[in-house]
């Protein structure tokens, strides 16, 4: 069911989490990143220096993201519109990883300020992380 469920897409995010697989892996219960509700959280981060001074390398990686389908354009008004309360905005930045070859990173910073990844628990992750493995081999091979 899992598997027929992630060709379309998977619900992830603080509000959906995912369903466990039991007979495959133990339950998660410790966390690297601690989530306290009462803690304020920015709803959003402006982006780092770096982003400014890549910006055209960040435009096209995030332009090959829409094609790709891993990330929805849409203006701020569809944003606010759709999420509303409960959205948040995390900052970007760029790294370089090489000087010499000019090879650049794209970070999104979800833990600072918005503090997504503090609040993001999906129930059995790593047997998520090795399904997901397996189902994208598995396409490649076909």
């Amino acid at each position: 069911m899992f598997l027929k469920e992630a060709e379309s897409g998977l619900p992830l995010g603080v509000k959906h989490p995912l369903p466990r697989t039991p007979l495959a892996f133990e339950r998660q219960v410790d966390w690297a990143l601690k989530f306290d509700p009462h803690e304020v959280c920015m709803v959003e981060k402006p982006n780092y220096p770096s982003a400014r001074e890549h910006e055209e390398h960040l435009r096209q990686h995030l332009e090959e993201e829409v094609r790709e389908g891993l990330v929805a354009k849409m203006s701020r008004g569809e944003f606010e519109a759709k999420f509303g309360e409960e959205r948040a905005v995390a900052a970007l930045a760029v790294l370089v990883e090489d000087e010499i070859t000019g090879k650049k990173r794209v970070i999104h910073d979800g833990s600072h300020g918005v503090r997504v990844n503090h609040r993001i628990r999906c129930l059995g992750g790593r047997e998520k992380r090795m399904l997901v493995g397996k189902f994208e081999r598995a396409k490649d091979v076909q």
